[in-house]
C-alpha cells in the first residue's frame, strides 16, 4: 500500500505561477514512479499556476496510487480611487480614498505626494498616482485628478488707465455678490480714484474661492487730435498688439510730426518723425525687442503734444 503526503504552497499573485506541490511517497515495493497531470515526473512540481493537479505513484509491483489536490490564488489586486474635488481652484481641500480589494491583506500605500495611508488629504488640483503592494508583494497602480468644484472670480481689468488732469477713474472689480479687497482699504465692488499708481483688488465669492489683480493708473494730459491743431485723426493698429503697431495719419495739411514711445517708467525707447504729404502718411513702430506691457506715444507739433496707450502683449 502506498501512503502519500503533501505539502502545498499557493500562487502568491491572481496570475502569477508561483504555486508548488511536494509530495512524498511511502510504501509500495522498491522505486516509486511520479508522473503528474502535467507531465512533470518528479517527487514535486513548482512555478505552476493556480488549479488542480494529480499525480499517478506507481511502485515496482505496479500498484498504484493516485493524488489530487488544488493550488489556489488569491483575487486579483485592484484598488478603486474616491475622489472629492477641490472646493475652489487653490483652496487645497481635495480628499481621494484609496480602496484595495483583492490580493492577501495588510496592503502598503504609496502615494506620487509620499503620503502612506489609504486616504490623502488636503489636495490642491491636479494628478495623483498610487501604488499598493500586499503581503505577498502584490502590485496594484492606479491614479486620479483632483479638480475644482467651484470656479475663481475673473477680474477683467485693462493693462492701464489714462487719469485727466483734475479727473477721476473707476476701477471695477466685477464678480456682484463678492467681497472685495482693495490695496486702497475699501470694500465695494467700484472704487473711484483720484490718483496714479498700481491699485489691486482680492476679490472672494459666496463659494470661497478668491482671485487677485492689479492695474496701472497713469497721468494724460487727454488732448485729441484738434488739440494738437490737426482736423482729422491718428490711428494705432492692432492695439493691443504682438509687436508691430501701424500708426495712420490722416488730417488736412502737409506738415511734419514727431513722435516718442516711452516705456511706463516713463524712460524713452525710440522716437521718429512723420512728414505728412497731402495730410496723409503711414508708419510703423517695432517694439519685438521690447517686453510686454504698457507704453505710450507721445506726439508733438508746434509744441502741443498728444499722448496713446500702447499695450504689448
Amino acid at each position: 500500500m502506498i501512503s502519500l503526503v503533501s505539502i502545498i504552497d499557493s500562487v502568491l499573485c491572481f496570475g502569477d505561477e508561483t504555486g508548488e506541490i511536494v509530495l512524498t511517497a511511502e510504501g509500495g515495493l522498491g522505486q516509486l514512479d511520479f508522473l503528474w497531470s502535467n507531465s512533470s515526473i518528479d517527487t514535486l512540481i513548482s512555478g505552476v499556476g493556480a488549479g488542480v493537479y494529480s499525480a499517478t505513484v506507481t511502485d515496482q509491483n505496479g500498484c498504484t496510487d493516485i493524488y489530487t489536490d488544488t493550488i489556489y490564488s488569491p483575487d486579483q489586486l485592484t484598488v478603486q480611487l474616491i475622489i472629492a474635488d477641490a472646493t475652489c481652484n487653490d483652496s487645497g481641500d481635495g480628499v481621494i480614498d484609496a480602496n484595495a480589494s483583492g490580493g492577501t491583506s495588510p496592503f502598503l500605500y504609496s502615494w506620487s505626494n509620499s503620503e502612506t495611508t489609504n486616504q490623502i488629504n488636503a489636495l490642491d488640483t491636479g494628478l495623483y498616482f498610487i501604488t499598493v503592494t500586499d503581503n505577498n508583494g502584490c502590485v496594484a497602480e492606479a491614479n486620479g485628478s483632483v479638480d475644482f468644484t467651484n470656479p475663481d472670480p475673473t477680474i477683467l481689468f485693462d493693462s492701464a488707465y489714462a487719469l485727466c488732469a483734475g479727473g477721476e477713474v473707476s476701477l471695477d472689480a466685477q464678480n456682484s455678490g463678492s467681497t472685495f479687497n482693495w490695496s486702497t482699504g475699501e470694500t465695494t465692488q467700484i472704487i473711484n480714484v483720484t490718483a496714479t499708481g498700481t491699485y489691486s483688488v482680492e476679490v472672494t465669492s459666496a463659494d470661497g474661492c478668491s482671485s487677485e489683480a492689479q492695474t496701472e493708473v497713469y497721468e494724460d494730459d487727454c488732448l485729441g487730435v484738434d488739440e494738437l491743431g490737426l482736423n482729422g485723426s491718428i490711428q494705432l493698429y492692432p492695439n493691443p498688439t504682438r509687436g508691430f503697431v501701424n500708426v495712420v495719419f490722416d488730417v488736412v495739411g502737409s506738415r511734419q510730426i514727431n513722435y516718442t514711445v516711452f516705456s511706463i517708467e516713463g524712460r524713452p525707447i525710440l522716437n521718429d518723425q512723420v512728414n505728412l504729404t497731402n495730410g496723409r502718411a503711414q508708419a510703423e513702430i517695432d517694439l519685438n525687442n521690447s517686453s510686454a506691457g504698457v507704453y505710450f506715444i507721445t506726439f508733438e507739433i508746434d509744441g502741443k503734444t498728444q499722448t496713446q496707450r500702447i499695450i504689448l502683449e
